[in-house]
């Protein structure tokens, strides 16, 4: 991917230059996006190495970690995922039924 083809936030510039988004969604990645889940992506992206499948979400450091590190990552990978959860459901919840 070229640069430009990535989803920009204008709001978030700093997040936009971290994490370099793709989709054939951009206007839902927007919506799905949410200043809490930005947030969230800015402080574990400043920690460790965030990854992005179709399907799955990598958050990883390189090295050894200490049990205060570990534990402090799984905390905030569970906040994370309860903020992509949270807005899934509120994006479902508000989609127009035919």
């Amino acid at each position: 991917f070229r640069r430009n083809e990535f989803i920009e936030f204008e709001r978030y510039p700093a997040f936009s230059h971290h994490f370099y988004l793709t989709s054939d969604n951009q206007l839902l990645i927007q919506i799905l996006f949410t200043d809490q889940i930005i947030d969230r992506f800015m402080r574990v992206g400043k920690k460790y190495v965030v990854e992005f499948w179709p399907e799955h979400l990598l958050i990883y450091k390189e090295g050894k970690l200490t049990v205060n590190e570990i534990e402090e990552l799984h905390r905030d990978i569970k906040e994370l995922t309860r903020c992509l959860t949270q807005a899934q459901n509120e994006f479902v919840a508000a989609r127009p039924v035919y």
